[in-house]
């Protein structure tokens, strides 16, 4: 591992310089060779190599050069030095390469680093030599699917030993990424410098470190001053002696500003150093500020402050894993700011220097971590992974805005880490963490786990104790129900001690791709960037899915239709963060994700930052002020005890008084209204009460009041569902729950005669003449009697009766239809952006304002659903599709789901719906007795 230093360029871009004095030289022109054969030693290329080699402008990844391209290459610049400079320490700081750099000047290898995202320093030493100097820098970006020098990116579900973020799912990126400066110095230069603010009294202790030459004597006078980023008049001056390498003094800052997210105040730190052996000058930006816990809420500068931020997946167009230029920069930090957040986890990676200096300007809070993401266990992981913490810390730990670091991440998950020991892995990162930065609160593992007994689930820092902390990564399947959010979300952390902190929520759903491609450059397109290359893949499994299943019926154009699978994504959002702001433990949440980033489509924006229909509906529910109307769902039963609680919630500092009313309406009449008054925290129910809902059909619920003279409101629809029309009607039943012709008790029998139904047991004998039958197969049992009786029901079936086979095991199917079974395709899985949609009115009564199958189908949504093109195939008619896009990695695809279809059968006609309406029945879900009461009509219509 070679030394790290930071304070010379803050600046990831042609931004000015903060470096006011002459000691860098930033060289932005290098000629880049490809060597696919992975020649170590320069002096073994091939001839005219260097005439091969092509030019580019630093910082870049070479994919923008030669888009998919793993592997090696070298990078070539000519430093030219005086005569006169020979005596002086030349060095060259890279900001960021990855992975595997190796440094050669003149030939000669300086060393070697690994670790794609911080900084590190080279000593040219004596072979540097008056006149022209070759610089080369051998590049080793580590492939997805194969190793180079047993260097290979991980993957979820691919491990490797190397810590390096999401490239092994997301894109494999090589290249001096980050800018590269050629430093001057004495035989003596200021080597490091950190700077630790407290608030009581308002000072800063600086610990500063000097780099020396072999040569070099350590003593002299270093000379400090801090003033306003801006510049002007010093806050505080002074001088200090110094003997040796290291040293430490306060500077005591009591008329200078403090940084909050509102007033992101930020200040400079001067060092001048004078002595035997040089002189060296460097300046440092920092912010006054104090991010703490009480042990329940955060605090920043001694007051609670609600966090409400984003996911940061680090993924941008074109350059892939930063910011193309300023503007890009500047829009992104603002679509997060924009949203009503104050905070961006950047996860899994270091961010870029220049994202972070617009979060130090611009008052964005920011969760450091490093790359540590689905690692394998080998000899050298541990430092590896501790390599890359200590690295981050040292750069990063003088900005204001990175409040927290968070170590590891989901570290407690077998199946994507492979470690052998995570315990002990998490504790030494916390150790070395607090050795580096004692200021800042740390977590050791994101997403409780294996970490609970330590820093796994505990906040560090600041000398004191561990604060427990509940720190929690809740993806729940679209759409939960009332019960699951409120058991999942609303409750959560209510018999636990410490401070409870969602650090990932949400879900995904898929862009507007046309918008999205429209965005690249002709010669872009025909280069193939790899971003542009997957867009366009996903874009054409969205139009071959448009035209298989004919959706122009449904949607007027493809952009309609973008914008309908949006819908999910907005509502699911909607209600997570609704149960977030109902839990008054909440201390703060963070949506997955800011951006779209790769495959994971769960950004508020796209991947050139434009918003999604997700994000109006995130940033209203981000206001400081919220009123919510709060009921156990939005569906009931006709004469169903309703409980409504009117709740507000208020994350400024302090309590506010509030004074509202609520009115029901039926047919637009008002049956009833109340009022509540009463003061407001961060989560606070202000009345409770039960709803007369007494007749079937829609209802309206709404919600007015003032906090803090403010004016607050929300609106919520009620459907009240009345008796089923099946009632009182007969059907055959065939149910694996119990055996054919055994005496238990058909507990799916039971549930229909408690609806109304009266169902006759379906058997190989006789069996009552135009009754449909209702086939509910799952489980193991696979008896001949059933067998036997699925060869009577196809008969049957051929002959004209109608059967509806209801969430049945797809293996039991194939004994009906033969080779005709659709294969299975997972869906509704937590945060893989499932879309539903239905194209039966009669069928579906409850759906979305664009045929969207939502939150009220949430009890009963199907987990496992018949393959849509085999259906088709197969000569279905498709009545409710789903959609999920493959988000591990590639393919880029997309998984079409048939969750209801009807077909002909000889003269008769069967429904497969997989949708679970028997377990949600059974929970009371009127809506899954609705959905079936509809198909059992639509079903005696065709018999």
């Amino acid at each position: 591992m070679l030394s790290s230093c930071e304070g010379i360029i803050l600046s990831s871009m042609n931004a000015p310089v903060l470096d006011p004095l002459p000691r860098s030289v930033r060289l932005d022109d290098w000629q880049l060779y490809f060597d696919p054969s992975c020649v170590q030693d320069p002096a073994r290329l091939p001839a005219g190599w260097r005439d091969q080699a092509v030019a580019v402008k630093v910082p870049h990844v070479w994919e923008q050069i030669r888009p998919g391209y793993d592997g090696a290459g070298w990078y070539r610049c000519v430093v030219n030095a005086g005569a006169g400079s020979l005596g002086q320490i030349w060095r060259v700081r890279f900001s960021a390469v990855n992975y595997r750099a190796q440094v050669f000047l003149n030939g000669v290898s300086l060393g070697a680093h690994d670790g794609g995202y911080t900084p590190f320093v080279v000593e040219f030493g004596p072979w540097l030599r008056a006149g022209e100097n070759e610089l080369l820098v051998r590049v080793i970006d580590p492939p997805r699917e194969y190793a180079v020098e047993g260097l290979q990116s991980s993957h979820p579900l691919r491990q490797t030993a190397l810590p390096t973020y999401k490239a092994g799912w997301y894109y494999s990126f090589g290249g001096l990424w980050q800018p590269v400066h050629l430093l001057r110095t004495e035989q003596i230069w200021i080597e490091d410098a950190f700077i630790q603010p407290r608030l009581n009294p308002r000072e800063i202790t600086v610990n500063y470190t000097l780099g020396l030459a072999n040569s070099g004597v350590a003593g002299g006078e270093l000379r400090f001053w801090v003033t306003r980023r801006e510049g002007g008049l010093s806050l505080a001056e002074g001088r200090v002696a110094v003997s040796g390498a290291e040293g430490i003094f306060k500077v005591a800052l009591l008329d200078a500003p403090l940084w909050s997210c509102e007033s992101p105040n930020l200040l400079m730190l001067h060092l001048d150093f004078e002595g035997a052996s040089g002189r060296d000058s460097r300046s440092w930006r920092f912010g006054l500020r104090e991010f703490t816990t009480d042990g329940s809420r955060f605090l920043l500068n001694g007051t609670p402050i609600h966090l409400r931020g984003v996911l940061h997946q680090g993924g941008f167009p074109r350059t892939l894993v930063y910011p193309q230029d300023e503007a890009m920069a500047l829009k992104d930090v603002r679509s997060i700011l924009d949203a009503g957040c104050n905070l961006s986890r950047i996860t899994l990676r270091p961010a870029s220097p220049r994202e972070l200096d617009l979060c130090d300007e611009l008052g964005l809070m920011v969760i450091g971590e490093p790359p540590i993401g689905w690692v394998a266990d080998d000899d050298q992981i541990d430092a590896r992974c501790l390599q890359e913490v200590e690295e981050m810390i040292r750069r990063d730990r003088n900005r204001p805005s990175v409040v927290m670091w968070t170590l590891l991440n989901e570290f407690s998950d077998t199946v994507y880490f492979k470690h052998k020991s995570p315990r002990a892995l998490i504790e030494a990162a916390c150790r070395l963490g607090l050795s580096l930065d004692p200021t800042r609160l740390m977590t050791g593992n994101s997403g409780r786990g294996v970490g609970e007994a330590v820093s796994g689930n505990g906040i560090f820092g600041q000398g004191r104790a561990p604060v427990p902390i509940q720190d929690e990564h809740i993806y729940l399947r679209n759409f939960p129900s009332a019960q699951e959010l409120d058991q999942r979300i609303v409750s959560v952390g209510r018999n636990e001690p410490g401070l409870l902190f969602v650090s990932e929520f949400g879900t995904s759903a898929l862009p507007d791709l046309e918008r999205v491609l429209a965005t690249y450059s002709d010669a872009e397109r025909a280069l193939g960037l790899e971003d542009y290359r997957q867009m366009k893949n996903y874009r054409d499994e969205v139009v071959r899915g448009w035209e298989e299943f004919d959706l122009a019926r449904y949607f007027g154009s493809l952009q309609q239709f973008y914008h309908a699978l949006g819908y999910d994504q907005a509502e699911m959002v909607r209600l997570e963060q609704r149960a977030l702001r109902l839990n008054p433990r909440v201390a703060g949440y963070v949506i997955t994700q800011g951006a779209d980033a790769s495959s994971e489509f769960g950004g508020i924006v796209d991947l050139w930052r434009e918003p999604k229909r997700v994000y109006a509906g995130f940033r209203e529910l981000n206001r400081e002020k919220v009123l919510l109307l709060d009921t156990p769902g939005t569906c009931f039963a006709e004469g169903a005890e309703v409980k409504l609680r009117v709740v507000v919630s208020n994350l400024g500092p302090r309590a506010q008084s509030v004074r509202g009313g609520v009115s029901l309406r039926y047919a637009e009449e008002v049956v009833h209204a109340w009022e509540f008054s009463g003061d407001a925290g961060w989560s606070s129910a202000l009345l409770e009460t039960t709803l007369p809902l007494d007749r079937a059909g829609r209802w309206q619920l709404r919600a007015d009041a003032t906090c803090g003279g403010e004016t607050i409101s929300d609106e919520v629809t009620l459907t009240v569902f009345g008796t089923p029309r099946f009632k009182g009607t007969e059907i055959l039943l065939m149910d694996s729950s119990v055996a054919p012709h055994g005496a238990a008790r058909s507990e799916i029998g039971e549930q229909l005669t408690t609806l109304g139904l009266k169902t006759i047991k379906f058997g190989n004998q006789a069996n009552a003449a135009k009754l449909p039958v209702v086939v509910h197969l799952r489980g193991r049992d696979r008896t001949l009697n059933y067998f036997e009786n699925q060869r009577v029901l196809r008969r049957e079936v051929e002959a004209g009766r109608t059967a509806l086979f209801v969430d049945c095991d797809l293996a039991y199917l194939h004994y009906f239809f033969g080779e005709d079974t659709p294969r299975e395709i997972y869906g509704n899985g937590a945060f893989a952006g499932n879309m539903g949609f239905a194209f039966d009115d009669a069928l579906f009564g409850h759906l979305g304002p664009e045929r969207q199958i939502g939150p009220a189908y949430g009890a009963c949504y199907p987990r496992i659903h018949p393959c849509a093109k085999s259906v088709r195939k197969a000569g279905g008619e498709i009545l409710a599709l789903h959609a999920m896009p493959y988000q591990f990695g590639r393919p880029d695809t997309i998984e079409w789901g048939a969750t209801l279809y009807t077909k002909r059968y000889g003269a008769g006609r069967v429904w497969v719906c997989s949708f679970r309406l028997f377990e949600a029945i059974a929970a009371g879900d009127p809506v899954a007795v609705d959905l079936l009461d509809r198909m059992l009509e639509a079903a005696r219509a065709h018999h």
